[in-house]
């Protein structure tokens, strides 16, 4: 009987996960949250969250990647260790991770631009803000209330698909005239 071996990444070996998370900043090249960091952990179970979470506090408190409104970036410091240590992560997982940044920066970068969300304020009331973001610059906001919490998920959503065409359809309302 034959075991399959999945990966030869000791899950327990922190130094090693933090070069996993080092290198999954430098690949993207891209500010981060933790979600985004996780999805990938987590999916080919390199790290538990927690774990995660510790290795990400740890290369902050190192200056290898710094936080700004809980998204982390590396740092030169982070460049110039992932550089010199890449070797390492194992061969397969730089593999993994370089596959994933150039499948999914674009979308990230996307889903980092336009953000919705909403809450409730009372019985009948779910406020719903709807951004988009370009350069780091806020371009648009909007608030809208609703009655349900349904109604506010679905703006929500349809705003992710339709940000573009609102934002471009406002401005040439606002400026038709000028």
């Amino acid at each position: 009987m034959h075991k399959k071996i999945t990966s030869l990444h000791d899950k327990n070996n922190l130094t090693e996960n933090k070069f996993i998370i080092l290198y999954i900043s430098r690949k993207l090249g891209i500010k981060l949250g933790i979600d985004q960091f996780f999805i990938l952990v987590d999916k080919y179970n390199w790290m538990n969250y927690f774990d995660m979470r510790e290795c990400i506090f740890d290369l902050c408190s190192s200056d290898f990647l710094k936080e700004d409104d809980k998204r982390y970036s590396i740092t030169s410091n982070g460049i110039t260790l992932i550089n010199d240590f890449k070797k390492s992560i194992a061969f397969s997982i730089r593999t993994i991770i370089d596959d994933y940044a150039k499948k999914n920066k674009s979308q990230i970068l996307i889903n980092q631009q336009i953000l919705s969300d909403y809450c409730q304020d009372s019985e009948n009331e779910f406020p719903v803000t709807l951004k988009i973001i370009e350069n780091e610059v806020l371009i648009f906001e909007t608030k809208i209330v609703v009655t349900k919490a349904e109604d506010a998920q679905k703006i929500c959503d349809e705003f992710k698909v339709l940000a573009s065409k609102i934002y471009s359809d406002i401005i040439k309302e606002l400026t038709k005239d000028i």
